[in-house]
């Protein structure tokens, strides 16, 4: 396996191996290259046959079975059939691509290059497991520039986890709790398409496999420099959740870190998602507007029986009483939620009025109805966001110093400051 120098996060193979397609199986000789958004595969089919459309035409999944130059053993299934000229067969990788040196059940390290996590180094121990980020300052340099160079997250720094004889399964799993909470706490999606696989110090096996897509995010929360005392904190409480919490937590990263670029009516609802999904955490099911509800009763069925002219519809005027109604409960329902958690509004500052008002403009029409400036729909955004971060931190019983902003300006504030005062 070689690396690039210039480009560190490329990596090459070559091999000879067996292609298989259906009933189709020939010998070759194989590149691969693995790039940071996909795994290219390309060979040449050296065939007597002189009809190579039939080639084309063969549709389904490729596997690879081979050997490196390394002498390890290679396995690919699910290759895309891409291209096919002259000779050369170019496949796409999408799924699993194994490279094993030999057939262990357990091991006694891992490391994951994580995609988009360029700083932040630590080393604690949680129960037996010791977890540490792995930084080569010039190289990690080098890869950062490349990123924003190219627009792309590339791999970064590599998460080491160390368990003795652990099997694959559970280094997978906490890697990916652990990539979970470093998505909230470095406002990017921090994912892995490789996993390296230890014997002591000897690398054994390593998968390819890409996670989903990801992109640049909102910013850190938590301060690199506090990452330790962060995991140590979130990561014992995070795996005690039930599964369904874990995708409400996910699904709520995701929407935050997502709300970062793109058109600002796109970062509003992105925004507004997010804080549909958490809010099913409320303590309190039963809505606070429950008052409203026969009144809203009543005035659809004095639409329904009115006598209205026929070109006045009925359903459109039903729809919009509900919708008036809707918007004042469900702003009212997220200020409830929120005060579950004693936000602190002056420090958040906080508008779920405007954030549902302008939300149900742009669900209705597409655009803002209204003349708002970018500014105020900029701390619109910035403002949620911030809150909903609070609240995962607080979820995880996080009570260190948190990334905000005042006047524009980077700042680190104490949890407790964001959070109301206890009476």
């Amino acid at each position: 396996m070689n690396n690039l120098s210039l480009y560190p996060q490329i990596r090459i193979l070559k091999g000879v191996g067996i292609f298989s397609l259906k009933a189709l199986e020939f010998e070759s000789h194989f590149e691969v290259i693995h790039f940071p958004q996909n795994t290219i595969i390309t060979t040449e089919i050296k065939d007597n046959k002189s009809n190579l459309f039939d080639f084309k035409n063969m549709g389904g999944y490729w596997s690879l079975k081979g050997v490196t130059e390394e002498k390890s053993n290679i396995y690919a299934q699910d290759l895309l059939f891409t291209n096919l000229t002259d000779n050369k067969l170019t496949l796409y990788s999408f799924k699993d691509f194994s490279i094993n040196k030999s057939k262990l059940d357990s091991f006694t390290s891992a490391e994951f290059p994580l995609v988009g996590l360029y700083k932040g180094n630590f080393n604690t121990k949680i129960e037996n497991w010791e977890i540490s980020i792995l930084e080569n300052k010039e190289k990690i340099e080098k890869i950062q520039q490349q990123s924003k160079n190219w627009n792309i997250q590339l791999e970064g720094l590599h998460l080491k986890l160390v368990n003795p004889n652990s099997t694959k399964d559970k280094f997978l799993s906490k890697a990916k709790d652990i990539t979970s909470l470093l998505s909230l706490a470095l406002g990017n999606d921090i994912v892995f398409n490789r996993q390296l696989y230890y014997q002591e110090n000897e690398l054994v096996q390593e998968d390819w496999r890409r996670m989903v897509d990801y992109n640049f995010g909102t910013g850190e929360s938590v301060p690199d420099f506090n990452l330790d005392s962060f995991l140590k904190k979130a990561l014992p409480i995070y795996e005690k959740w039930n599964a369904k919490k874990r995708k409400i937590f996910y699904s709520t990263v995701t929407g935050i870190n997502s709300s970062s670029s793109g058109f600002l009516e796109d970062r509003i609802l992105r925004i507004c998602i997010a804080w549909e999904g958490v809010v099913s955490w409320s303590k309190d099911k039963k809505s606070s507007n429950s008052e409203l509800d026969p009144l809203k009763k009543l005035l659809l069925e004095t639409v329904e029986g009115s006598n209205l002219p026929t070109n006045i519809d009925k359903d459109f005027i039903k729809t919009r009483i509900s919708n008036s109604l809707d918007w004042e409960k469900t702003s009212d329902s997220l200020t409830n939620f929120s005060n579950q958690y004693l936000l602190n509004p002056e420090k958040l500052k906080l508008d779920f009025k405007s954030l549902v008002k302008v939300r149900n403009d742009i669900a209705h029409s597409g655009l803002f109805r209204k003349e708002y400036t970018t500014d105020f729909i900029i701390d619109l955004i910035y403002n949620h966001k911030l809150a909903l971060q609070v609240i995962l931190l607080k979820e995880l019983e996080y009570d260190g110093l948190v990334i905000t902003s005042e006047n524009k300006w980077i700042t680190h504030t104490k949890m407790e400051k964001l959070i109301k005062p206890s009476i």
